[in-house]
């Protein structure tokens, strides 16, 4: 299957990484939908095989990943350094397929709930439109 993505990605397989960071998209589709920001705020500097979401202030991202973990069986990357307890991480290289990500994504969402952060429910149907529209 042909994405129909101008960007350069090509492959079914690359959907991923193309829904996720590239350098021409403003903000990810879930990470926009849950109104959260990124914590590479140039495009030029997204990832293609990691995505660093920041939570509001005032809420720790490692006990958020914890809590993801324990009720979801999902595991989140960790803020490195200055980041600790302010970011999470997705990461989105190898065998990783769109019902993968949309699992990922449903467990973050979930959890946000849970964890009572501010958020916009919206960023699984947001993924979930975007991938089917460069998928068709």
């Amino acid at each position: 299957m042909v994405c129909a993505r101008p960007s350069g990605c090509c492959w079914r397989k690359d959907s991923i990484r193309c829904f996720l960071a590239t350098a021409d998209w403003p903000k990810p589709p879930a990470v926009q939908g849950w109104d959260l920001e990124l914590n590479a705020l140039n495009p030029s500097e997204y990832s293609n095989s990691l995505t660093a979401v920041q939570l509001p202030q005032g809420h720790d991202a490692d006990a958020f990943r914890k809590g993801i973990l324990e009720c979801f069986n999902v595991s989140l990357g960790n803020g490195l350094g200055r980041l600790n307890g302010k970011v999470f991480r997705i990461g989105h290289l190898g065998d990783f397929n769109e019902p993968m990500l949309l699992g990922t994504l449903g467990a973050i969402e979930m959890g946000l709930d849970l964890a009572e952060i501010p958020h916009r429910p919206e960023g699984v149907r947001a993924a979930m439109t975007n991938l089917l529209d460069n998928n068709r």
